[in-house]
């Protein structure tokens, strides 16, 4: 059965840039073999490079795609993308993810 959770905690700032995390967890009992993971940004932020996962962004809607790497998250398991971003306002965290068209909830 497919499940999954997600976290999201930003890791450093500085003025106009941050780096976060985004941990994907698999709450399933089956592992996930080739994911990708969306998000909307609400303030104008814009990924500027990715790890663990290849991203696209296009406006605020971010899709990152697992990179050979990290195509497998066992079940139980987790898999963390990192990026780089850029922000012209405040940076509040996305509150709505997507695994593989599934929405995953957000952990605080």
């Amino acid at each position: 059965m497919f499940g999954c959770s997600v976290s999201y905690r930003v890791t450093y700032r500085w003025n106009g840039g941050f780096n976060a995390d985004v941990t994907i967890t698999n709450t399933g009992n089956v592992p996930i073999s080739g994911w990708t993971l969306r998000w909307s940004f609400i303030r104008g932020q814009m990924v500027t490079n990715m790890w663990n996962a290849t991203n696209r962004q296009s406006g605020a809607e971010v899709s990152a795609t697992d990179v050979p790497k990290s195509a497998t998250i066992p079940a139980g398991g987790t898999q963390v993308v990192g990026f780089t971003g850029n922000n012209r306002f405040d940076n509040p965290d996305p509150t709505v993810f997507s695994l593989n068209d599934h929405s995953c909830p957000v952990r605080r």
